[in-house]
């Protein structure tokens, strides 16, 4: 099995609860008229399109036409049981002689051109405000372990996707049914590359650079404010 971390699918969220400093600024939370979000409330999905991911090194790609991801909020800013999967997933890999090959990948164990994730978990947390406009940000990564899932394809060896991501989430401090997340990343550098008080989060791709775009619109059971 060829090991690479190819970012391709996903993003959502979580949030360490932390207690500040004196003059820190409160950490992020998912609140539903300012109290925790309770019940089957918690559980909330999101929908994307023409998820990408390129190599530009050597020019493989992989596209999925859509992606659905289903999460659940866990206390105030963890987000848990969460699955992404992307459909239509079609992966275009030149070959040294300039030959075009391109062809449907899969998870092993799922229909051709269907990739889906092992179980993930994420955070909300807070990030520099150059990186995105309201400061809010959505990790996420396996809960066991780095892989993240894994692709194969008629053209497409089978091929282990690895690591973390954060995508930014708006807007803050809106009470509203509906949320968005974007995560870009260029070369081995995500647009968002940590919270503030955290590790740095990257998708890396053995010795190939990563283009990756990831856009979801998330729909929440009831109003939440993101902190």
């Amino acid at each position: 099995m060829r090991r690479n971390t190819v970012g391709i699918l996903l993003v959502v969220a979580v949030a360490a609860v932390s207690i500040g400093a004196p003059g820190a600024s409160a950490a992020p939370e998912f609140l539903h008229l300012s109290a925790p979000v309770a019940g089957t409330n918690r559980n909330f999905e999101a929908n994307g399109v023409n998820s990408i991911a390129v190599l530009p090194a050597n020019g493989s790609k992989i596209e999925c036409a859509t992606v659905r991801m289903v999460a659940k909020i866990l206390g105030r800013s963890q987000v848990t049981n969460v699955v992404v999967k992307g459909k239509g997933c079609v992966a275009t890999v030149p070959s040294a002689t300039g030959v075009i090959e391109t062809c449907k990948v899969h998870t092993p164990g799922f229909m051709n051109g269907t990739i889906t994730t092992k179980a993930l978990v994420g955070e909300l947390g807070e990030v520099a405000p150059f990186e995105a406009l309201d400061e809010r940000g959505l990790e996420l990564q396996p809960k066991i372990g780095t892989i993240v899932t894994t692709v194969e394809g008629l053209c497409y060896p089978l091929t282990a996707i690895e690591g973390s991501i954060i995508g930014e989430i708006t807007p803050k401090a809106v009470e509203q049914p509906t949320s968005e997340l974007l995560s870009t990343q260029t070369g081995l550098s995500q647009t968002i590359q940590k919270f503030v008080s955290g590790p740095k989060h990257n998708l890396e791709v053995a010795s190939f650079e990563l283009v990756q775009t990831l856009k979801l619109n998330i729909t929440f059971k009831q109003a939440i404010e993101i902190t």
